[in-house]
């Protein structure tokens, strides 16, 4: 069943409940129903916790059709504010942290260099609407649990429309190599060995198995291996699979990256924007929305068109 005829569905029970509810009343007069009204009332809230647990009454409801957002404001590196659909007009503003990107808070050093990095990338480009795909799974490094209130925020896919093309936001903002205590960890170095192993020498990555379940596991270790490299303190995630002499070429400055992402955009036409040229619109991102395919499957995809994109633009290996 898919999420619209789950929520169709569960619209109608909820129809029905009120009808009843609505006979109850004029049934009530002073009977004595004390007890039952009480034990309706546990039920209730029961499901209403549901419903919340499940996020059917506030996702389920966004069709492909009208999933269209509006950027109010950006917060830092990694979290926006968006006004939902207008025709939803029962929803508040919602907060959106960008899945798989974790950047410094603002009271952190560096903090307000990811903010503006993300403010001027919407700047710059001449988008439409934004569109979200929600992050579904509730496995995440940092934030476990997502989507919950005790942030105030959900996890989101953010897709950006310009020309009927779609481009995948996440994939161009900036990283933070994490140095949280949990860099000794023996699973996390196992990790680090695989990825240097796959993108040091010669970038064969397109050649190895680049499923999610790799994908899954570079995710998990932050990124460590760029703190272990010294090249640089923060790189686009579009960049993260490219060897390292590229990447000196990016450490000067991460307005030489801003720059160089620009031009490959307004020049070369990135190749984020077509999503179609890797497969249809559509499939792909019915298979985002199912978890057939993460995101960063796409990253893949397009990243040696991107450091080719790149070495037009002036960097030099």
């Amino acid at each position: 069943m898919t999420n619209s005829n789950r929520y169709e569905k569960i619209r109608s029970v909820i129809t029905k409940i009120k009808e009843l509810i609505a006979e109850l009343n004029d049934l009530l007069r002073n009977e004595n129903l004390k007890e039952i009204i009480q034990s309706l009332n546990r039920d209730i809230s029961r499901l209403i916790e549901k419903a919340d647990e499940d996020l059917i009454f506030f996702y389920s409801r966004i069709n492909f059709s009208d999933r269209g957002y509006k950027l109010q404001r950006v917060i830092d590196g990694d979290t926006i504010i968006v006004d939902p659909p207008p025709k939803y007009l029962d929803m508040k503003d919602i907060r959106v942290r960008l899945y798989g990107i974790d950047t410094p808070e603002l009271r952190f050093k560096k903090g307000k260099l990811f903010k503006d990095f993300l403010i001027a990338l919407f700047k710059e480009l001449d988008y439409k609407k934004i569109i979200i795909f929600w992050d579904r799974e509730k496995e995440n490094t940092y934030y476990e649990g997502f989507p919950t209130s005790s942030f105030e925020r959900e996890v989101g896919n953010v897709f950006i429309e310009i020309d009927n093309n779609f481009l995948y936001l996440n994939g161009l903002l900036l990283m933070y190599p994490d140095v949280s205590s949990n860099i000794n960890n023996k699973d996390l170095i196992k990790g680090r060995k695989y990825i240097k192993d796959i993108v040091e020498p010669f970038n064969h990555y397109i050649k190895c198995n680049c499923n999610s379940e790799f994908l899954n596991g570079v995710k998990e270790i932050s990124y460590r291996f760029f703190e272990e490299y010294e090249l640089i303190n923060w790189i686009p995630l579009c960049l993260i699979y490219f060897n390292k002499n590229i990447l000196k070429e990016l450490r000067t400055s991460s307005k030489v990256i801003f720059e160089g992402m620009i031009n490959s955009l307004k020049e070369f036409r990135c190749p984020f924007f077509y999503l179609s040229d890797i497969m249809e619109l559509k499939e792909i991102l019915k298979k985002i929305e199912s978890n057939k395919i993460n995101p960063f499957d796409l990253i893949l995809l397009a990243a040696e068109n991107w450091k080719k994109l790149l070495l037009k633009n002036d960097f030099k290996i």
